[in-house]
């Protein structure tokens, strides 16, 4: 009688396989956010606003930039790929690039190179988090994360 086969648990540095759907999702939510003529996003307002500081636009497109930039790495990562890290900021990138060139033919938005740094700054963001926290994770390493060989964009996240 054959004995049935004991298969050993995934390693802990395993990423589970996750489907792209909350990266394309997100993406999808951000375009719509994005290239939304602004005569339709006035139209939302029923008279009640928040006074919000100069420059607020730009705290958003931060955040927005920062989790695409982490649903990218996330389904990257499970997807087996060599840099998930460096792809996604590249991406995310391209996209934040996009954008701003796409809203200059968009009725009442414009392309504003702050709003594209505004982006890069959400990206820088996050893949600093995500550096900080692969280099917090590692303990399986012997040498500096700093002083290694190994890029911390290269190594992965819990």
């Amino acid at each position: 009688m054959a004995r049935p086969q004991q298969t050993s648990p995934p390693s802990p540095r395993t990423a589970p396989n996750r489907s792209p759907a909350a990266a394309v999702l997100w993406t999808v939510l951000l375009l719509v956010a994005l290239l939304t003529p602004g005569d339709n996003i006035s139209e939302l307002d029923d008279g009640f606003s928040l006074p919000l500081p100069d420059g607020a636009d730009k705290v958003v497109h931060a955040g927005l930039f920062s989790f695409e930039t982490f649903f990218l790495v996330r389904w990257l990562r499970s997807s087996r790929y060599e840099r998930p890290l460096l792809t996604a900021i590249l991406m995310a990138t391209l996209l934040a690039v996009l954008t701003e060139v796409l809203q200059i033919w968009v009725p009442q938005r414009t392309g504003d190179p702050a709003d594209l740094l505004a982006d890069q700054l959400g990206i820088a963001i996050c893949a600093g988090w995500l550096g900080w926290s692969a280099a917090r994770n590692s303990k399986s390493e012997t040498s500096s994360p700093l002083t290694s060989n190994t890029s911390l964009i290269d190594r992965e996240t819990p």
